[in-house]
């Protein structure tokens, strides 16, 4: 990996979040200003990014004119090579959120329109990301990156047909990533999704509704419960999954 792109220090890091804490308008500007205003460092990392990989801006927040699919597959080219491992360094994705990703990131998580009270829950929520849940979920450019990385990773399915399934509504990502139990496991969420593409996509047998694919997962999550997902056959899993699906869903 090159060692060109620098990364803002653990240090400034936390530096830089109290001070979002504090005063969201004293957070709020591009890396280079913050670094000198506030005497950030940066340092080396293994990270190999290309910033020649643009964003598209949001037209809007909404679902329909955020650009996140499109993004999802830029974020995922700009930082090639890069593993899941090194994926969880926090510094890697605050650096590219207030540099260059600021503009993006300004407009897909309507700064402009967000009252001053309410800034520093916004910069904490979409600028930081110290948990696994903050950097799949709230993110600004993390959370993109993980739906690229799991649009390449799915056997048997293309990337775009991934992005499909996991863009069909603003809710399903969240259900779908929000179970760690089932999900953590790359071979049942790819039968997961193939059943949803099967069932959603391809077919057309049902249009996805926001409560009953909760349930749905949330039985899968009881049955992992029970049984070692991990261990059983595709043939076996895409059975039970069906039978999940069918139970919530398909009934």
């Amino acid at each position: 990996m090159s060692t060109d792109f620098r990364v803002l220090s653990e240090v400034s890091v936390e530096k830089l979040r109290i001070i979002a804490k504090q005063s969201g308008y004293s957070a709020l500007d591009n890396l280079q200003r913050l670094v000198a205003d506030h005497e950030l460092e940066l340092v080396k990392s293994p990270y190999e990014f290309l910033p020649q990989v643009k964003l598209l801006i949001p037209e809007s927040s909404s679902w329909e004119k955020n650009f996140d699919k499109e993004n999802s597959i830029r974020v995922f080219q700009s930082l090639p090579n890069l593993r899941p491992i090194y994926a969880a360094d926090e510094r890697l994705w605050v650096t590219l959120a207030y540099s260059d990703y600021f503009d993006y990131s300004i407009k897909r998580w309507g700064v402009e329109s967000t009252k001053s009270k309410d800034l520093s829950a916004l910069l904490l929520n979409h600028w930081f990301c110290p948990t696994s849940r903050s950097r799949w979920r709230d993110h600004a450019i993390s959370r993109l990156w993980w739906i690229g990385f799991i649009s390449h990773s799915i056997p048997g399915m293309k990337s775009e047909e991934v992005l499909d399934v996991l863009y069909l509504n603003s809710d399903l990502i969240n259900s779908l990533l929000g179970h760690p139990r089932t999900t953590s496991s790359m071979k049942v969420t790819a039968v997961v999704l193939k059943v949803l593409h099967e069932k959603y996509l391809k077919t057309r047998a049902f249009e996805f509704n926001r409560i009953h694919f909760r349930q749905m997962m949330h039985l899968l999550d009881l049955r992992a419960g029970k049984l070692y997902l991990d261990a059983m056959s595709e043939s076996d899993l895409t059975t039970l999954i069906l039978e999940c699906f069918n139970h919530e869903i398909g009934r």
